[in-house]
């Protein structure tokens, strides 16, 4: 578990409060736990290949294992990654932040929801109704119904004002969705290096270069953020574990096996109402969210979603 510096700026109205330094924990599973909860397209193609299984996924194709450490209580890079060349460091970057970025949205703005817009035009959940393809990686749902846009970037080195810059640009460019502006468009910087993690979390006023509009379809995108993963393991058999902490134990998850390492839980409440295609767990998943943020671990993850990551091999 290392800490990471967030620092935030930039939001406004009933979001201004966030605005100032946090200090949070983030571990390797937490990473993992954002990534394989997003949905980018590649990830999907991953899945759908019976020869790669998740723990190549989260562990050889990231390097979670292999590249990030903590070291002197901070989230940083091994020695190791230096080792890379510069294109495989940029993927791994990239990839590393994506799964921060889910994980800062969830514990700082309290956005449990955020997929990869791609997926979501992919499956038929989205669709872009005017603009450009130039727009935020994610788009968000908090427990209020909201919307949001986040554009999410990993580096091992500083950002220059001409990528920040950029990263504005795409987080600012969805100007609505179903109509309505997001309640907040920002951009998600993480610059992890061999000494420590710092995350640059803002919401830039508007540039409005090359608007685009988007339509989502609000009960399938939170269908489709638990189907991703529940289609994996619905028909394999339950898992008998007990975390060791009531408050998270009394919501009743249910826990399979994803992997020879991780082993997946998710709520008795949303798998119920997957298998009814129907999305009444909000009340559920707004008072989980309360008690997922008192929870750390190094080897289990817990997300406001109620979406649960044990990396068994860290027991």
């Amino acid at each position: 578990m290392g800490q990471v510096t967030v620092i935030v700026s930039g939001f406004t109205g009933h979001f201004q409060g966030f605005n100032g330094n946090h200090t949070l924990n983030i571990t390797n599973t937490d990473i993992a736990r954002g990534i394989i909860t997003i949905g980018k397209t590649h990830w999907l193609q991953y899945f759908k290949n019976p020869m790669e299984i998740l723990n190549d996924l989260v562990h050889h194709f990231t390097g979670l294992s292999t590249f990030v450490t903590t070291t002197n209580g901070q989230l940083c890079i091994t020695a190791r990654f230096r080792n890379l060349d510069a294109s495989d460091q940029r993927i791994k970057s990239y990839n590393i932040g994506m799964g921060i970025a889910k994980i800062v949205a969830d514990k700082v703005l309290n956005i449990p929801y955020l997929q990869h817009v791609d997926y979501l035009i992919d499956e038929g959940i989205a669709t872009i109704t005017a603009g450009s393809k130039q727009r935020g990686d994610l788009a968000g749902k908090d427990l209020l119904g909201n919307w949001h846009i986040l554009e999410a970037k990993g580096s091992s080195y500083s950002f220059s004002d001409y990528q920040l810059r950029g990263a504005k640009q795409q987080a600012t460019r969805v100007i609505s969705i179903d109509g309505s502006a997001p309640n907040t468009s920002s951009y998600c910087c993480t610059t992890i290096n061999e000494s420590d993690t710092t995350i640059y979390l803002a919401d830039p006023d508007d540039d409005n270069i090359n608007p685009i509009r988007l339509t989502i379809d609000s009960d399938k995108f939170l269908l489709s953020y638990y189907n991703k993963l529940y289609s994996k393991f619905a028909t394999t058999e339950e898992v008998d574990i007990d975390i060791g902490y009531p408050q998270i134990e009394n919501y009743r998850p249910i826990y399979y096996r994803l992997t020879e390492t991780f082993v997946v839980g998710m709520l008795s409440s949303i798998i119920e109402n997957l298998r009814g295609n129907s999305v009444r767990f909000l009340d559920t998943i707004s008072a989980f969210s309360e008690v997922a943020k008192t929870f750390e671990s190094n080897y289990i993850s817990i997300g406001g979603d109620g979406i649960i990551l044990i990396e068994e091999n860290l027991r």
